[in-house]
């Protein structure tokens, strides 16, 4: 079996290729004890009171709490190949420097790198598509054509699930509005934080209405501005952004469907506000949201999409081995699986 690895910001997704969803989801935090990293998954209720330190930044790795987080997986899981999801955003050198670490201190023999967009499209058993993942830092849209990612397609808006959490805390603070429960005494700042912000994730995507608060309609009201600005054109405007930067032949192909995937992707009826803006644009517009029958399936789309491509034949010829690696250097990843 192959390990499936989808490292976010948000959390870390891993499993074997034969699981339906990754069976190992961890957070992307550890704590520094002397001078070992320990990932919060694996702290005792005394650690909880430390500062915690994220294994990326600013697109960089971390490196040393990095590897402390892989060997957790590895401890778990024993295999030669891994699949490696890469995210739109992951620099190249952040995905560089993870290949270099599963080749030579790990003991990978064989990778595979795919972006994202592919995989969430394979998951969903579609080729073709407008692929929406909203994540935690950032929504992207992305044109899969014939299952490519159109490099030139790639649009960000730089408003997912942080920036939402922090505006529903602001306006919780601003209405006296106390519905998080209280952290453990004397925990640190990074503890509480990541306790709010897992407690906020589960009310953006359920309906919940506090003092009249109507939280999932706030976060479209965000994703959706009625005035627009550079730094927020909101969803639907990027998704048509990156539509307009195709080709007519490929956007013909492509338009029918809005792919969605990701936990921010999750609030409700986001794919429907953004295929209203369409149609106020393009009034004979016809497109199907193709979505996961279920939230986790949604959430871990391109996670999913990672283990069904590990299981096909065609992979057996595309595979980047430590030989092809100790030959061509590292760059050979990007290269080959494209």
């Amino acid at each position: 079996m192959t390990i499936i690895l989808d490292v976010g910001t948000k959390e870390i997704k891993a499993g074997l290729s034969n699981e339906e969803l990754p069976s190992l989801r961890m957070s992307p935090f550890c704590y520094k004890q002397e001078n070992k990293y320990i990932n919060s998954n694996f702290l005792n209720s005394k650690q909880c009171m430390k500062d915690y330190e994220p294994c990326i930044l600013n697109g960089e790795l971390n490196k040393e709490a990095f590897i402390s987080t892989l060997e957790e997986v590895f401890k778990i899981y024993n295999s030669d190949s891994v699949v490696w999801v890469k995210s739109n955003d992951h620099p190249r050198i952040m995905g560089n420097e993870s290949y270099e670490l599963l080749f030579e201190r790990f003991g990978i023999d064989k990778i595979y790198s795919s972006p994202s967009p592919v995989l969430v499209a394979l998951s969903y058993g579609q080729t073709n598509g407008l692929v929406l993942e909203c994540g935690n830092i950032s929504c992207w849209c992305s044109v899969v054509f014939s299952g490519y990612v159109l490099e030139n397609s790639i649009t960000q808006l730089n408003h997912a699930g942080i920036f939402l959490s922090q505006q529903i805390v602001n306006r919780m603070e601003r209405e006296n509005i106390n519905i998080i429960p209280n952290p453990p005494e004397h925990s640190s700042l990074s503890y509480i934080n990541l306790a709010r912000d897992s407690f906020i994730d589960q009310l953006k995507e359920t309906p919940n209405t506090f003092n009249q608060f109507d939280i999932n309609s706030y976060c479209r009201e965000l994703l959706f501005p009625l005035v627009i600005d550079e730094s927020n054109i909101g969803v639907d405007n990027t998704v048509l952004k990156s539509l307009m930067k195709c080709d007519y032949d490929v956007i013909m192909e492509v338009s029918n469907r809005l792919i969605l995937a990701g936990g921010t992707s999750l609030i409700p009826n986001l794919g429907e506000k953004v295929i209203n803006t369409m149609h106020t644009y393009f009034p004979s517009f016809s497109c199907e949201i193709i979505k996961g029958q279920t939230p986790t399936l949604q959430r871990y789309a391109a996670w999913r999409g990672g283990a069904m491509i590990a299981d096909t034949k065609s992979i057996q010829n595309i595979w980047v081995t430590k030989k092809d690696y100790e030959e061509n250097g590292i760059g050979i990843v990007d290269r080959k699986c494209g």
